[in-house]
């Protein structure tokens, strides 16, 4: 999963620089080309195709957690500052990668950790109500992701828009799902997991990247319109995937 998203990023960039994109559409481009709805929309369908077999949900959270989340809120971050920077501002990839260091999602991470091994108990009142409270935080997530998206939404010119559209389906919808099933393929996977794998990276692009992508300065409105127009291409495409790996 993560080398997919990885080629189909690299893939992005080199199209991107020979449309001669500027440095904010093009990390849009890259962020939403391989980033795709794991937990938004791949999680639902996955459960319904499976009847909610646990073991199945099991490998396919650990699939998204580590092939998708995991590098989206490190690679996809330091990505998205990058390309995100001020036109006068020069800094290099490896500057950006600091600056992850000093991001709220890294210090969220670290947070996390330290919380976790501080052994509180988990039966006292005050934790259970601190549980229940992230728990509804967790479980709005998406809805307020969606309205953020809509909010970032712009008229933009259809002739510009046209082509990041076939760019952004070819890839997301195309390409990645194709390199995922070759890479099964090629390392002779289980029946199960080259369905899971595949399902997986054929999922329209993810809201998320949208919302990094305006968050750290990169095109948020042709972010938000592309994410919208996967979404609305994968009633088509998602059907073709299944009934191939099926």
């Amino acid at each position: 999963m993560f080398v997919s998203i990885a080629v189909v990023m690299l893939v992005a960039w080199l199209i991107g620089r020979a449309m001669r994109l500027s440095r904010p559409v093009l990390g849009s481009l890259i962020l939403v080309a391989g980033v795709g709805s794991s937990s938004t929309l791949g999680y639902s369908i996955i459960r319904n195709v499976f009847n909610n077999n646990h073991e199945v949900m099991n490998q396919v959270v650990t699939m998204g957690e580590f092939g998708v989340v995991l590098p989206l809120f490190t690679f996809g971050i330091m990505i998205a500052i990058y390309f995100g920077r001020k036109e006068d501002d020069e800094v290099s990839f490896g500057a950006s990668f600091v600056r992850f260091f000093r991001s709220p999602i890294f210090l969220a991470t670290v947070l996390g950790i330290v919380f976790s091994h501080m052994g509180f108990d988990q039966n006292a009142w005050l934790m259970k109500f601190l549980y229940s409270l992230l728990k509804v935080i967790a479980s709005s997530l998406d809805v307020l992701v969606a309205f953020a998206v809509g909010l970032m939404l712009r008229p933009i010119d259809f002739k510009k828009l046209v082509p990041l559209i076939a760019v952004v389906v070819g890839l997301k919808l195309v390409l990645e799902p194709t390199l995922a099933l070759t890479i099964a393929d090629a390392l002779s996977l289980p029946k199960i997991n080259r369905e899971l794998l595949v399902i997986e990276a054929a999922m329209p692009s993810g809201t998320i990247a949208a919302v990094l992508a305006v968050r750290y300065g990169c095109d948020g409105a042709v972010a938000s319109t592309l994410v919208v127009a996967t979404y609305l291409l994968s009633l088509i495409a998602l059907p073709l995937v299944l009934t191939f790996v099926m």
